[in-house]
């Protein structure tokens, strides 16, 4: 079948799907035809396909995601009052003349900001505000949402899954009724907001354990 041919046939197919009222409306027939027409002639029908990706690059971005999100259930703001990082501090505050929120025993000139360091300031602002987890983290947690809706939630259709979406950057390990999540630093930020949005899968009776790599 040649292109031309084709085109016809879906005109007159979506055409034809016009409630009864319309059906001989040679308006209403025409309007049908050119938005088919726009759609596969002019190749938008799969740049929207296309636009809201999620597997392969280009990746779906900005409103694209939010779109995605809102279909399977998860958005991409986040309480910026979490630490979303590992950390170690004391429960005594330093009383400083610099600033009387510091907490912990960094020092405030000098702060060590690496995974693992000292929670300060900026990683644990006081109050609940609000921050939105920028689009490469949160294609991230509609991966894990998306997962989590459509998975049997077994642990081979999980490490299935995760496979699929992840390669071998997010895996889970299985010890008795135990889950281990295992990911890269990279990850480290959208798997806790993962769990406090329930949108890490995990199994009934199982419990859960994040390990970063």
């Amino acid at each position: 079948m040649d292109y031309a041919t084709a085109l016809k046939e879906l005109e007159d197919y979506y055409s034809s799907l016009l409630i009864i009222q319309y059906h001989n409306k040679p308006k209403a027939i025409g309007m049908i035809k050119s938005l088919v027409r726009a759609l596969f002639a002019d190749m938008i029908l799969f740049k929207i396909r296309d636009g809201f990706n999620i597997l392969r690059e280009p990746f779906a971005i900005g409103k694209q995601l939010d779109c995605i999100g809102e279909w399977v259930g998860v958005d991409r703001i986040y309480d910026a009052g979490q630490p979303l990082y590992p950390w170690y501090s004391y429960v005594d505050w330093e009383q400083t003349t610099t600033d009387q929120y510091q907490g912990g025993f960094q020092d405030w000139d000098d702060p060590i900001v690496e995974d693992g360091g000292f929670l300060g300031f900026d990683d644990l602002i006081m109050g609940a505000n609000k921050t939105a987890l920028d689009d490469d983290l949160y294609l991230a947690l509609i991966k894990m949402k998306i997962i989590k809706n459509s998975s049997t939630h077994t642990m081979g259709d999980l490490d299935k899954k995760f496979k699929q979406y992840f390669n071998d950057d997010i895996y889970i390990t299985w010890d008795g009724f135990e889950m281990t999540y295992n990911y890269i630093s990279k990850y480290a930020p959208v798997i806790i907001v993962a769990q406090n949005k329930e949108a890490l899968p995990i199994v009934n009776g199982m419990v859960c354990k994040l390990n970063p790599l």
